[in-house]
């Protein structure tokens, strides 16, 4: 059960679609000769941002089917906390695969920005990744976790949660472009660290 807990915790912020680039990552990096004790070497500038960009995404999307421990602002503080991660791309823009995770933090940031501090999705698409039942119904413009339902007009529809690992599969969820980019530069930065 506390297994289960901490999924839905972590099924709550943004890019869950990112930790498949860690295994992905140490596996194409073991293709390319690189070694996982490599990865000691890895020294970023201020890593913490990273974690305190997250904390702020748990405590302002809801947790599983509970409520959010931070119940206002939430627009302001989710924009907020993707401009934290632009500080420590910033930071670190000289590391391999950081140009690439740039491009897609930013692609989010946008669309996220111009859909009122929500990332937009279709109901179908929750479907698919099981994150709503089939008889569950949201109107266009309602918030679920850190999403929106999108209606006909989204601003930047296309670039939204539009994409989903299908139900059953691990780590399941809806994912954007963004996301996308993003685990390809994750995966390259960690793969050229092994390899260092």
């Amino acid at each position: 059960m506390r297994i289960r807990h901490a999924f839905l915790k972590l099924n709550t912020i943004d890019g869950m679609f990112l930790l498949w680039a860690i295994p992905i990552g140490i596996v194409v990096g073991y293709l390319l000769g690189g070694r996982l004790k490599n990865l000691n070497q890895i020294n970023l500038h201020a890593p913490w941002l990273i974690f305190v960009a997250l904390g702020i995404q748990l405590l302002i999307f809801p947790i599983g089917k509970g409520t959010p421990i931070i119940p206002f602002a939430t627009e302001y503080l989710h924009i907020a906390s993707y401009l934290i991660l632009g500080i420590f791309v910033l930071l670190n823009w000289r590391e391999w695969g950081m140009v690439a995770m740039a491009i897609g933090a930013l692609s989010n940031f946008v669309v996220i920005s111009a859909n009122g501090g929500f990332m937009p999705t279709r109901i179908e698409t929750l479907r698919f990744a099981g994150l709503v039942t089939a008889d569950t119904t949201l109107s266009p413009g309602e918030p679920f976790r850190n999403n929106v339902i999108m209606g006909e007009n989204a601003p930047l529809g296309f670039m939204g949660d539009v994409f989903a690992l299908p139900a059953g599969f691990p780590l399941a969820n809806v994912f954007s472009i963004g996301d996308v980019i993003l685990a390809i530069g994750f995966i390259a930065y960690l793969q050229a660290k092994m390899r260092s």
